[in-house]
């Protein structure tokens, strides 16, 4: 099914005012000297991102927007003309290692004794492999900068999102620029599909 665009722009459905109600907060926390801050401003781009993404595909869930836009032609054109960006490509090369990234939640449910946080080592692989019917990981898929698709990168960026939503973040530096990379993304994104949504008032 085709994506409805222009509902996001009708006045009375009011998914671009709160669209840039939430970028216009995310783009006054763009270079913030406080880390913690790129939470924030992750969290920010994911309602902005989620208004519209809902507005244009009118699904009822956050799966089903999710299927829509990953299935949608427009939609990776726009992404390929964002990741033609080195330094994104360069900021996916230094978090690539980290998927798949497991679902949080799920790693809590198989065992929640387990250093989860801890190296995902060979064990930290076998565990999740062996996980019993009824306590299976979800895994977001791999990353590699030099092979870069639209649907593979929304589905890690959402799983960046539940895991941020679930508890399974620190609040330090290093997560901080880990999220900071997905944050580039999602901005770059909606700013790319509505050119005006950062000029218009």
């Amino acid at each position: 099914m085709p994506l409805n665009l222009a509902l996001f722009h009708h006045p009375e459905f009011g998914g671009e005012g709160i669209a840039r109600s939430w970028l216009d907060k995310a783009v006054h926390l763009r270079g913030s000297q406080e880390y913690y801050q790129e939470f924030d401003r992750f969290n920010y781009l994911w309602m902005a991102f989620n208004s519209w993404g809902m507005c244009v595909t009118l699904a009822e869930t956050d799966a089903g927007m999710i299927r829509s836009l990953k299935a949608d032609r427009d939609v990776a054109e726009i992404f390929d003309n964002v990741v033609q960006n080195p330094r994104f490509r360069e900021d996916i090369q230094r978090v690539e290692r980290n998927f798949p990234l497991a679902s949080f939640s799920d790693l809590l449910r198989l065992d929640p004794t387990y250093n989860w946080r801890g190296e995902k080592d060979a064990a930290y692989w076998q565990k999740i492999a062996e996980a019993p019917r009824g306590k299976k990981v979800r895994l977001s898929p791999s990353l590699d900068h030099r092979n870069l698709n639209w649907a593979d990168t929304l589905d890690c960026t959402y799983k960046v999102r539940c895991n941020l939503a679930h508890g399974g973040k620190m609040a330090n530096r290093s997560e901080a620029r880990f999220v900071r990379v997905f944050a580039d993304l999602l901005e770059a994104m909606l700013v790319r599909a509505n050119p005006n949504l950062l000029t218009l008032r």
